[in-house]
């Protein structure tokens, strides 16, 4: 891990932004090594930009959040000139919940949160807590999904019991110590090249900016998954598997889960 100048440069004005965001725990301690801060800046930027780049959708589409009982908005393929039928598994409102923070930065360094599209074998349960705001009186609530890192989902008890089976067709459920209650970090394993890289919006060095999506690789029943290209921070859900979780987390009345389309990356 780079640990220059070139590296900690920008961190004052980064953490700055994003506590002004609501969305960053306050700077690590004074007395942290160059490689400590390093690694939380390296987490907390990926965190920031999962919650700028919501927020830019929502502003870019004109909308409200969706919800079970929403029409959503679909793109139109330019291939098959049809709704396309691929959206974004996220959590809902990020600013508006407290987030989720690693305790141990032994975690950070060994990448032991990143979702990939791998399985995972933890020997034990990494630990986890929500961050809590020193400026603020009353803190955010803690919603049924929470999130901890770009690409997944930690979820609670509630949760679980609502969407559980269903998730664990496409991923595993890996129980998280939360400050002393179980919680469970859903990492998906199951990953679909439905991302045309061709038709895509792209980054200078090939990297996918913007989605267009090959639905037809995409089987019709129920679904959750990951695309090679943007499985470390991206979650899909076909229409069905759409429509299941909306049902479920409407009928349980859950916190912080949404399906939409995806904005910029």
């Amino acid at each position: 891990m780079r640990t220059d100048s070139s590296c900690i440069a920008p961190v004052s004005s980064l953490l700055e932004d994003a506590r002004a965001c609501g969305g960053l725990p306050a700077a690590s301690s004074a007395g942290a090594s160059l490689s400590e801060n390093c690694t939380l800046v390296r987490f907390f930027a990926a965190v920031y930009a999962r919650l700028r780049g919501a927020a830019a959708a929502d502003a870019a589409a004109g909308r409200q959040r969706l919800h079970p009982a929403a029409v959503a908005h679909r793109y139109i393929s330019p291939l098959r000139g049809r709704p396309m039928a691929i959206w974004e598994l996220r959590c809902a409102t990020p600013n508006g919940f407290a987030m989720l923070v690693p305790v141990d930065r032994d975690d950070l360094e060994e990448d032991v949160f990143d979702a990939t599209g791998a399985p995972k074998h933890w020997p034990d349960r990494p630990r986890v807590a929500f961050h809590v705001e020193k400026r603020r009186k009353v803190q955010k609530p803690h919603a049924n999904v929470g999130l901890l890192v770009p690409g997944a989902l930690v979820l609670d008890g509630k949760a679980r019991a609502a969407l559980g089976e269903f998730l664990l067709r496409s991923g595993q459920l890996l129980e998280l110590d939360c400050e002393g209650e179980p919680r469970w970090f859903y990492n998906v394993t199951r990953v679909i090249a439905c991302v045309d890289a061709g038709r895509s919006a792209t980054f200078g060095d090939g990297g996918i900016a913007r989605e267009v999506f090959d639905e037809s690789a995409v089987p019709p029943e129920p679904l959750v998954f990951k695309d090679p290209r943007t499985a470390p921070v991206r979650i899909y859900v076909n229409d069905a598997g759409k429509a299941l979780i909306e049902r479920e987390a409407g009928e349980a009345g859950l916190s912080g889960i949404e399906c939409g389309e995806p904005g910029p990356l």
